[in-house]
């Protein structure tokens, strides 16, 4: 039981050795599958890829996907390792077969003790002892909870991100906190999208990314802008899905533009004041800009009456 040792009690053993005995998974190791995907007529993969941590959710065709598990995670589309819903739409979306490598989350950590919150996961004492057992739908901390407005919890369990604890009208619980990062990111766009048709054109995308700190002229983000498309698998002609936008939000490395809770709530208040004040105009800019208009069509402008 010293520091040079490695002590295991005697159940503890037992148990182990009844796990090699019956050749069950280890329930502390994270296991990797790959799985062939082929999509129906309809284009559907069979499940769904939650755009913040690539959780797969949704899942309606395990018995073609098996091993595939709602609450596994996505780490590789054709060997090509995925960092973010952008490189996964970028391997996936279009493609009619393809091969996933998925990793199943450990379904038990040891603990002798509560140590605070941890997402996706429940403490209690189980068949593997007392720890913390993966919860995929049940608890408040449960992995596949989604955007729930609601849920009821007898006591304070920790802080859960974009969530309040409190008394409200449906009990005691956790309530969806208005100013989560998802509805920050959704007003944001709304403020972007000043002709409301859901996508973010090039003018649109260029006021974006002034707001995001892009300093160029029109000109050099013109550039930027067909980048911005093809990373996110988006039609320039079309704009920047509300999908793309927010998955840029959340990107951190060089092809995002992340922006962190509190910089999104002073960026729609900035945003918000102008517009009162008149400094910002709330109006449709599908108009060509100046700069991509002929100089000889502009000079026939300039002698109209």
């Amino acid at each position: 039981e010293t520091e040079q040792g490695a002590f295991i009690p005697t159940e503890e053993i037992k148990r182990l050795a009844e796990v090699l005995q019956a050749g069950e998974p280890d329930p502390e190791d994270e296991p990797e599958f790959k799985v062939k995907v082929v999509r129906d007529a309809q284009g559907k993969a069979g499940f769904n890829v939650r755009q913040a941590d690539l959780l797969i959710t949704n899942l309606t065709s395990a018995a073609e996907l098996q091993p595939m598990q709602n609450g596994d995670v996505i780490l590789a589309v054709n060997g090509k390792p995925i960092s973010c819903f952008a490189d996964y739409t970028a391997a996936a979306h279009g493609t009619k077969e393809f091969v996933v490598t998925i990793r199943r989350p450990k379904q038990y950590e040891d603990a002798d003790a509560w140590a605070g919150a941890k997402p996706g996961y429940c403490f209690k004492l189980g068949e593997h002892g007392l720890g913390y057992y993966r919860d995929v739908r049940d608890g408040v901390f449960a992995v596949m909870t989604g955007v729930q407005e609601f849920h009821p919890s007898k006591q304070f369990e920790g802080e859960w991100p974009g969530y309040v604890f409190k008394r409200g009208h449906l009990g005691v619980g956790y309530y969806m906190d208005l100013v989560s990062r998802m509805y920050l990111k959704r007003r944001l766009f709304e403020l972007w999208d000043t002709d409301k048709d859901g996508r973010l054109n090039k003018q649109e995308a260029c006021q974006f990314a002034r707001d995001s700190g892009f300093t160029g002229a029109f000109r050099e983000f013109e550039q930027e802008y067909v980048k911005m498309c093809k990373v996110r698998q988006c039609d320039p002609a079309q704009g920047l899905s509300q999908t793309a936008v927010s998955d840029m939000l959340e990107d951190k490395t060089d092809r995002g533009c992340f922006i962190p809770s509190d910089g999104m709530c002073e960026l729609i208040t900035r945003i918000e004041t102008a517009l009162a004040s008149g400094k910002r105009k709330a109006q449709p800019t599908s108009a060509t800009p100046l700069v991509e208009i002929p100089i000889a069509r502009l000079k026939a402008l300039a002698k109209l009456p």
